[in-house]
């Protein structure tokens, strides 16, 4: 299959980036002035191709006695996935110094030059995935000496994702004002292998004497991992703060003005869940006259709070709070 881009990908609109100069203000519109340098960038999109995807799927069903056994196998390759790409654009300014008067404009006078930095964002075609999964499903029979039925589910799957664009890190803010000092970490591009897995227990009780339809669910995330090398922590090079980019040959995570751009792997790879977390939700449904169903669910019934400790040391609460929901529907 094959998807176009967007007319908002296709043809972006402007981004204005303002840069203040003068702010002259003494709370009198005579007696101020505000100066500002506009920067306008066009993104150029105009080799935007469509991307692509394969799919190929295998399916198949069963039944042991009672039983409902189906199989279910996939594997999706895409290519050509559209992106936002960082750039950064370094331009230089006038500084000015304003001299207040008294019921007359002040006197704006410049005094030398600086350097601004500036982050825009371009669309491209540099994203490239391979997704594969294995689902089963059991159902029961239904037990009559409870009037239940059972479902049984789960699936593993794994995702290959890179692009080619090489990644820049977030800009550090404070830190030494040496001109030399990193603020900006080069990566390489993304890649990363991601493995999911999880299962589910449901069950369903209907009750035809009183009209009533109770479902239970146990969600349970078994595996939730994602591997990522440790180089992709490992700067290829960096902006400083007098705005210069610099490329390394040979990184020094000791040296003073860009060791702190290194990212260990157990801070890559902290979205990591290393135990498995349930959760449970329940849903009722009430048949009055056979005209009208009133309906109600609650996510996360029992307002079970797990936590872990990811490998960057941060607890983590993967459910939220309880979610309550009702319905009411009229057959006319």
């Amino acid at each position: 299959s094959y998807k176009s881009p967007s007319l908002a990908q296709r043809f972006p609109g402007p981004t204005y980036f303002e840069v203040p100069l003068v702010n002259a203000y003494t709370g009198k519109v005579s007696e101020s002035t505000y100066l500002v340098y506009v920067e306008r960038y066009d993104p150029e999109s105009a080799n935007i191709k469509s991307s692509n995807s394969q799919t190929f799927e295998l399916s198949t069903s069963a039944k042991i006695k009672d039983f409902n056994l189906s199989l279910s196998l996939f594997h999706k390759s895409s290519r050509n996935g559209i992106s936002t790409v960082s750039n950064r654009k370094r331009i230089t300014v006038p500084t000015y110094n304003a001299e207040v008067r008294a019921g007359q404009k002040p006197i704006i006078t410049q005094t030398g030059i600086r350097d601004v930095n500036f982050v825009y964002h371009s669309f491209s075609n540099d994203l490239k995935s391979d997704n594969q999964g294995l689902e089963l499903i059991l159902s029961s029979p239904q037990i009559k000496p409870i009037a239940t039925t059972f479902n049984i589910s789960g699936g593993i799957f794994r995702t290959t994702y890179q692009n080619n664009a090489l990644r820049l890190g977030s800009e550090i803010t404070n830190g030494p004002a040496n001109p030399e000092y990193a603020i900006i970490g080069i990566y390489e591009a993304t890649k990363r292998i991601s493995y999911l897995s999880n299962a589910r227990i449901s069950s369903a009780t209907h009750i035809p004497k009183i009209s009533l339809i109770v479902n239970f669910t146990a969600d349970f995330a078994l595996l939730q991992k994602t591997n990522i090398v440790a180089t992709q922590g490992i700067p290829l090079g960096y902006y400083n703060r007098a705005g210069e980019v610099i490329l390394l040959s040979n990184p020094n995570p000791s040296d003073s003005n860009y060791g702190h751009l290194f990212i260990p792997q157990n801070e890559l790879n902290d979205q990591n869940i290393s135990r498995i977390i349930p959760n449970f939700h329940m849903s009722i449904a009430k048949d009055i006259k056979k005209r009208f169903r009133f309906s109600f669910n609650v996510y996360n019934v029992f307002n079970y709070q797990p936590y872990y400790i990811n490998s960057s040391n941060n607890f983590v609460f993967p459910a939220s709070a309880p979610n309550f929901g009702a319905e009411i529907s009229v057959k006319l």
